[in-house]
């Protein structure tokens, strides 16, 4: 009886232990998933948060710091694509801070 006993909690503690191992592969499967999707869109954001600077600076000359620092703190792509846009449309640097201050408004 004792021997039984025992084999049966061996197989139980196995089963658990490969019930464990089989939830942390998968948790770490999702985990890097999430991470990698988390990374793409980090990714996409600075992009266009370049690009933004890059059209203005094409466009008007090196970028001042605080503008360049309030671009970067907008975390909405939709928002940074209709910037790109101002900057294509805005005659002056002034005209599309104007536009920035309208845009972080509508975020509020």
């Amino acid at each position: 009886m004792l021997n039984l006993d025992l084999s049966k909690s061996v197989a139980v503690r196995q089963m658990r232990e490969m019930a464990l191992a089989k939830g942390r592969t998968q948790g770490r499967t999702e985990g890097r998933a999430e991470g990698r999707a988390e990374g793409h869109a980090e990714g996409l954001l600075e992009e266009a948060q370049e690009m933004v600077l890059e059209a203005l600076d094409e466009r008007f000359g090196p970028v001042p710091k605080r503008l360049s620092d309030q671009l970067r703190q907008i975390q909405q792509h939709e928002v940074l694509k209709i910037l790109f846009r101002q900057t294509l449309r805005c005659q002056t640097l002034s005209q599309f801070k104007q536009e920035l201050v309208t845009q972080v408004k509508l975020l509020k």
